[in-house]
């Protein structure tokens, strides 16, 4: 009977070194990553884009994508990456990458060239100011996109 509750202890400690020896040596993946600021947490998601004022030397004009020739959807993961499908005038675009916020800018990295565009969020609305060279004209356009 002794030799038998020593070997069932032995058995025990055993499996209890076991267990502590493997829970210890093994890591998540989440243990090494970097937590996403509050900020970070808030762009994180899906973006379609829903307005465009253009600005030119006639002043402001407010369009629908749909006026505008164009659509956008940018899907924001967090594990900052993200893809992006495009359609302007015609022309369908795809592209994926890397992002980061920096102050008020988003450097969007797509194929090794990071692409540094002024931003603002407020609340579900985010926008981005692009300018578009028509002729000698620099004209601005700003891109409002509404989180899904």
């Amino acid at each position: 009977m002794l030799l038998k509750k020593l070997y069932l202890k032995s058995v025990l400690l055993f499996l209890f070194i076991s267990f502590a020896f493997i829970s210890n040596s093994c890591s998540s993946d989440e243990d090494n990553s970097n937590p996403l600021s509050s900020r970070e947490s808030g762009f994180v998601g899906t973006w379609v884009l829903t307005k465009v004022s253009v600005t030119d030397l006639g002043g402001t004009t407010v369009l629908t994508p749909e006026q505008a020739n164009m659509s956008i959807t940018l899907q924001v993961n967090s594990d900052k990456t993200f893809s992006m499908s495009n359609t302007i005038e015609g022309k369908n675009e795809n592209r994926s990458g890397t992002w980061n916020l920096n102050g008020d800018i988003i450097v969007l990295t797509s194929e090794g060239e990071p692409e540094y565009i002024p931003y603002t969020v407020q609340g579900n609305k985010f926008s981005i100011t692009i300018y578009v060279e028509e002729g000698d004209i620099l004209n601005s356009r700003i891109l409002e996109f509404t989180k899904q």
